[in-house]
């Protein structure tokens, strides 16, 4: 950054940096923000998807191998974010409540820096960290469902990657090929905690090379960023092909998925505009200060190195969009939580654009209407997500939960999904009952997509199959497979009980378990063997 700056001034555009005292501030108003933002959420109850990953972690850190004995269509890396969660920070839910602040500080953070180094301002970046963080893992992408999701986990990945990339543009050559393997690495562990993160491979190969150099330092970091890929690939790979799971990783991430994306996709062609414009209704006042941004860096060429880094990194973040969007599409079910992946790169754009608007106004207005005209600005955008904000803590009783005006119980009963489909209270009623009723060292059978009765009962499950979803028949190039190993599983780990799960039917299955559970005849056969209802 100093290296930049001092090229930069050369040529008149680069102002006195802020001191260390200065940047330490800004990096601390992120944390305080971080902290008022995300704390009084810590006290929601865990969703479906992270009940799953919590159960999964848990079983893994008991000593059972994932995919061999704990089936998971995502990559390894989200089970392993919350294996490292409840390793580090205790084995309940509040540590990956931690781990999802600590995901969105660290992307605020990057981002604070990335911004900071193209525009030599600190309080746009802080501003562009301040959005991320009002913003992220809450009501804006479906409120407790969208909490510790990957695509939380992804961003500063991909923040890290850009901050690379920029950094690698002006550096000598060998620290720039480090930078960009560095860049690669970043990337290549985004895409092991989830397959929709491959699109911003190509845009931080692409962001390395912008406009620097020739075709040897271009090549130089095509070729440095590929290792950096590789070199997580590989490693990946080695492991699982070393302990002899390879065949399973491939059988449920890669072959899985094919069949998994085409259920229940939503048509392209319908609500197009929304598909496009996540949420224009509260996000409105984002897309306009994105669009000033490119129109501010549109125009007759400027050689100086400020209006180069400008350019470069609003490219940056309209490509980024772009793969956001690709990631949202490739998967095809269009569910709020998806399109975190776009937050970063709007974030970005906005605070460029208010970075340009303040530019134009002080050129026309004193600095106090200046600082005004911004203020109001800022008002009108971001009332709207507050007021999402504080509508979704009202209804919820979060405000209460913490008063202590009501108790957990009644707290819990708040958080429901899709009508009938989930409630997390239910959840915790039947592991309980199911936990009075059978022994520690017990296995357990959930009939249903309610993985945190294993998790909250405290029971493994009898079979690798915590959920019902993949073995249904729709999955024909798996179907017999799936079905054949989880009756061998009970055969060998009978349950000492079994859980049937009524009316949650959802986007993915039209019919509820306990209807599903009439076409399997090997289970219903099973049960009625040796169980009574």
């Amino acid at each position: 950054m100093t290296e930049a700056c001092e090229m930069a001034k050369k040529r008149d555009v680069c102002g006195k940096l802020p001191g260390p005292r200065y940047i330490a501030a800004a990096v601390l108003a992120l944390v305080l923000l971080s902290i008022l933002v995300r704390l009084p959420f810590f006290v929601e109850p865990p969703g479906r998807d992270q009940s799953l990953f919590m159960t999964q972690a848990s079983l893994l850190r008991d000593g059972a191998r994932l995919y061999t004995d704990v089936w998971e269509h995502k990559p390894p890396g989200m089970i392993a974010v919350y294996w490292l969660a409840l390793t580090l920070l205790g084995e309940d839910f509040g540590a990956v409540h931690i781990a999802n602040w600590l995901a969105g500080l660290v992307t605020a953070v990057l981002l604070l820096a990335l911004v900071f180094r193209s525009t030599r301002s600190l309080v746009t970046g802080v501003l562009c960290g301040l959005l991320y963080l009002l913003c992220f893992s809450g009501p804006l992408f479906g409120g407790f469902w969208s909490m510790a999701q990957a695509e939380v986990f992804i961003d500063p990945f991909i923040v890290l990657s850009l901050l690379l990339a920029s950094l690698s543009r002006r550096a000598p050559r060998q620290r720039a090929l480090v930078y960009a393997v560095v860049a690669g690495i970043s990337v290549g562990m985004a895409v092991f905690i989830k397959y929709t993160a491959l699109p911003f491979a190509a845009m931080a190969l692409l962001m390395c090379n912008w406009r620097t150099g020739g075709l040897r330092s271009s090549m130089g970091r095509v070729v440095a960023m590929a290792l950096g890929v590789l070199l997580v690939t590989g490693a990946v790979i080695s492991y699982f092909a070393l302990t002899r799971r390879l065949s399973l990783l491939w059988d449920a991430t890669i072959l899985f998925n094919m069949q998994h994306r085409a259920m229940a996709a939503k048509p392209l062609l319908v609500d197009l505009h929304t598909k496009l414009f996540y949420a224009p209704e509260l996000l409105a006042g984002l897309y306009a200060l994105a669009a000033g941004a490119v129109i501010a860096v549109v125009g007759k060429r400027d050689p100086s190195g400020r209006k180069r880094d400008l350019r470069w990194i609003v490219a940056a973040g309209l490509l980024a969009y772009l793969c956001g969007l690709i990631s949202v599409f490739g998967q095809a079910k269009f569910w709020a939580y998806h399109y975190q992946t776009i937050l970063v790169p709007l974030c970005i754009l906005a605070a460029l654009g208010v970075h340009s608007l303040a530019g134009f106004l002080r050129r026309r207005l004193k600095p106090a209407g200046a600082y005004c005209v911004i203020a109001i600005a800022l008002l009108v955008v971001l009332a709207p997500i507050i007021g999402l904000i504080e509508g979704y803590a009202t209804s919820r009783q979060i405000g209460a939960r913490w008063r202590g005006a009501i108790d957990q119980k009644a707290f819990d009963m708040g958080y429901a999904w899709g009508g009938m489909d989930y409630n997390f209270a239910e959840t915790h009623i039947v592991a309980s009952r199911i936990a009075q009723s059978t022994v520690p060292g017990d296995r357990i059978l959930v009939w249903g997509f309610e993985p945190g009765i294993y998790f909250f009962a405290d029971r493994a499950p009898s079979t690798r199959f915590l959920y019902d979803y993949p073995l249904m028949p729709e999955f024909s190039r798996v179907h017999d497979r799936y079905l054949a190993q989880f009756m061998d599983d009970l055969h060998r780990h009978p349950p000492a009980a079994i859980v049937v799960v009524k009316n949650d039917a959802n986007d993915l299955e039209r019919e509820d378990s306990a209807t599903q559970l009439s076409s399997f005849g090997p289970l219903t056969d099973y049960i009625a063997a040796a169980y009574e209802r």
